[in-house]
């Protein structure tokens, strides 16, 4: 009964029990089935994702591709939609890891993921803000939230010097639309991951195994997020130009 461009978010969408050691029930615990906690908790978001996006196909008759935000997620979630990498903070360290994080979500098949530009916690300093949207820009799922007890944090709210700088990050995004359409189809048809780590292109390069501050989009692009502030000038390694 819902509008037919309204598409759905699901939050929170795991067993969640605030007080418990790891905010969650006990790994032990056991559910109908002897099943213990352990075993199903992911599946419990899983399944979630998959009854949404099975809800919205049967909404438009099977005429249209449904979009569902998961922040629960197993093994297969990428057939039902993207996911993030949830709560995360407005720190240096937050962007730093988020990088190797998604670089992990995608290489263990789902490709649609993302992190919360600035931080869903705390209020990003003008600079990590501008250097998230330089970072998100260039992934696959991108955007930009935080929590109800954060400043509003619009990119023109930040003066116009950032907002111009972060225009051109958005705006080089949308011209790299049909390229990342090509990689998420790619993604569909192959299972090739949108975001992956330099090792996947350049095998042979032994370095490229250690490097997780920088990617391929797909394989004609490399990027190098800067993920510490007042830095002006950065070193890349640059796969494929030894002999």
């Amino acid at each position: 009964g819902s509008s037919e461009i309204v598409f759905i978010w699901n939050d929170m969408n795991e067993p969640s029990v605030f007080r418990g050691i790891e905010q969650s029930m006990s790994k032990d615990a056991i559910h109908y089935g002897k099943w213990e906690h352990r075993d199903v908790h992911n599946l419990y978001g899983f399944y979630q994702q998959m009854a949404t996006a099975e809800g919205l196909v049967k909404r438009s008759g099977g005429l249209e591709r449904p979009f569902v935000l998961t922040r629960s997620f197993f093994a297969g979630s990428q057939k039902y939609g993207a996911v993030w990498t949830g709560d995360n903070t407005a720190d240096w360290s937050y962007l730093k890891i988020s990088i190797p994080m998604l670089l992990t979500i995608s290489i263990a098949g789902i490709s649609f993921c993302g992190a919360d530009v600035g931080g869903f916690i705390g209020n990003p300093q003008p600079e990590l803000l501008v250097r998230w949207y330089q970072a998100g820009a260039l992934q696959p799922f991108f955007r930009g939230h935080a929590n109800r007890n954060t400043k509003r944090r619009e990119p023109w709210l930040f003066g116009e010097k950032n907002t111009k700088i972060i225009r051109e990050a958005v705006k080089e995004r949308y011209s790299l639309l049909p390229y990342l359409y090509t990689l998420f189809y790619q993604a569909h048809s192959m299972a090739e991951p949108v975001m992956r780590p330099l090792w996947v292109e350049f095998p042979k390069e032994l370095e490229t195994f250690g490097i997780e501050d920088e990617y391929m989009l797909g394989s004609a692009l490399l990027v190098h997020p800067v993920a510490a502030p007042k830095i002006s000038t950065i070193n890349v390694f640059l796969p494929g130009t030894q002999e």
